[in-house]
């Protein structure tokens, strides 16, 4: 039947009417004539009732297998109906008792959830600006960065250690302009507080009270505490070195050796006081916010649980100032000469300017044999020894 090709699917009777029209007339004649395409319409038509019949008398068996079987699909749609009447009045009900509630929730939800992070911004992004604020008030005053005791350098320091847990808790404000254009000032910041530190700290002397040197020692261990366990290493180190190249220096004076030993005694007395406040103060925890936030150690004790000092500050000075000055010493006097007459000559002097310089080093009252003591007459022991 494929040259009834045309009436199957996607036919357009329009179309064909008027393709059909257009071949059985010619575009030269004046009048239209419908009579032939509707007698090749008839003609069709009258061919596919014989080839129905034809088809309906050969295959009659097969006709009313499949008239039996839309029967059989007709009483069973009718049985089904029922139950799919109620499946969708059961769908009906789903959608609107549930799904309806259920996406007008979802979409309450989503609002609320944007809502709350506009929230969350504003107020994150009030409590930065309230932060940065307070920290250029301490930038316009700059020149009280280096006034004792060093308020405003702490107040700083922690202000911006304050910052930096507010930005790690709320990463969402570096999408912000404003925070992102802070970075820079936050760095420069940053630097001055820990120039400020490390540099009364490297000529750290008896003139710094106690408040003073805590600020101090606040300040630099909030911004970095490996920076402060390092400048705290390089303070022992310098006034240990520069005790001992003073004594030995000067043994070739011995009316200046009295105050030699007053200086060195200044320095030990700074390295006990500095202990003093490390001990009397509880360890700054740099990863809270809270003013109140200490750990329940002292500085001294989280010190010693980093840079493993096993004596006190004030034993390791003089221990490594006796381990230093004793060959040195031995040597010159071992050697002869006029200096080591001379200091042969004030021995017992000398002995009891070590034990004052020693003694008056500590702020707790010391015996006169304490270890100290004894380490630093040892290193001078050669003037007994000696010819």
């Amino acid at each position: 039947m494929s040259e009834f090709g045309s009436y199957l699917e996607e036919f357009e009777p329009l179309k064909h009417a008027n393709e059909l029209v257009v071949s059985t007339n010619n575009v030269d004649d004046t009048a239209l004539d419908l009579t032939t395409s509707i007698k090749r319409l008839q003609f069709d038509l009258k061919d596919v009732d014989k080839r129905l019949q034809k088809s309906s008398n050969e295959n009659y068996t097969s006709l009313i297998a499949e008239l039996d079987t839309a029967q059989d699909l007709h009483t069973t749609i009718g049985e089904l109906k029922p139950s799919l009447k109620q499946v969708n009045a059961s769908y009906s009900r789903l959608q609107t008792e549930i799904l309806k509630p259920y996406n007008e929730s979802s979409n309450l939800h989503s609002a609320l959830r944007k809502i709350h992070q506009t929230s969350n911004l504003l107020r994150s992004s009030t409590y930065f600006i309230y932060l940065v604020s307070r920290i250029e008030e301490i930038d316009k005053s700059d020149q009280k960065l280096n006034q004792k005791p060093f308020r405003s350098v702490y107040a700083l320091a922690r202000l911006l250690n304050q910052i930096k847990l507010h930005l790690a808790d709320s990463p969402f404000l570096k999408s912000l302009k404003l925070v992102r254009d802070y970075e820079t000032f936050q760095q420069l910041q940053t630097t001055k507080v820990m120039d400020v530190c490390n540099s009364h700290l490297k000529n750290l002397s008896l003139e710094y009270d106690d408040q003073s040197i805590l600020n101090l020692v606040y300040a630099l261990s909030i911004m970095s505490s490996e920076s402060f366990y390092n400048q705290l290493q390089q303070l022992l180190s310098l006034k240990i070195a520069g005790a001992i190249n003073l004594i030995i220096k000067n043994l070739n004076n011995p009316r200046g050796l009295e105050n030699v030993f007053a200086q060195v005694s200044a320095s030990g007395k700074l390295i006990n006081n500095l202990e003093k406040v490390m001990r009397s103060n509880k360890w700054q925890d740099a990863s809270s916010s809270k003013e109140s936030a200490a750990s329940t150690v002292s500085i001294l004790d989280k010190v010693n649980s980093v840079l493993h000092f096993g004596n006190s500050l004030g034993t390791l000075f003089w221990k490594d100032t006796a381990v230093g000055v004793e060959p040195k010493f031995k040597d010159i006097v071992h050697k002869g000469g006029p200096i080591a007459k001379n200091l042969r000559s004030i021995k017992q002097d000398i002995y009891d300017m070590v034990k004052k310089a020693v003694l008056d080093s500590f702020v707790d009252e010391k015996r006169d044999d304490c270890i100290e003591v004894r380490m630093m007459l040892n290193s001078v022991a050669s003037l007994d020894r000696s010819r």
